[in-house]
């Protein structure tokens, strides 16, 4: 009976993840650091990263990560125009180390969805989630970016 009550009081706030990110919906210019602008796309605010032939360019924000195992970081991205090598998420760790994942970016004009498990807390107090758009052309979209907990020391 006790297992089934702390089920009932646990599974409401396991439904509903908090976003550590402030502003990933993008309704203001606060939260997000870097060589982000925001714009209006789709009836809907956005942040944009424009490549640079020579360079990555980045836009990043940290998450307090004290008593995480793990998080799920989420976006959407859409492009029209972008030719390169691609993005790359990264979380750095209080000591300098980071993990990173590259993905590959379509420029079909859609929206596309990306999912990556972050599971490299290591005892880290705080995480810096950087989003990178490596060397190239054109311009992507970012919305609706969040990162949540999904598992807890």
């Amino acid at each position: 009976m006790k297992k089934i009550l702390l089920a009932a009081l646990l599974l409401p706030s396991m439904c509903y993840a908090e976003n550590l990110f402030k502003n990933g919906d993008m309704a203001t210019s606060s939260g997000w650091k870097g060589d982000r602008k925001f714009v209006p796309l789709d009836g809907n605010r956005v942040l944009i990263l424009k490549a640079n032939k020579r360079k990555e360019t980045s836009f990043n924000q940290a998450v307090d990560s004290r008593d995480v195992k793990d998080f799920t970081v989420k976006f959407r991205y859409k492009s029209f125009n972008y030719k390169g090598r691609g993005m790359k998420i990264r979380g750095t760790r209080g000591n300098g180390a980071f993990t990173y994942q590259t993905y590959n970016l379509q420029s079909d004009g859609k929206w596309h969805e990306i999912s990556w498990r972050f599971s490299e807390v290591r005892d880290s107090r705080r995480i810096d989630f950087s989003f990178l758009l490596l060397e190239g052309e054109g311009e992507v979209f970012f919305d609706d970016l969040t990162v949540e907990v999904i598992d807890i020391k």
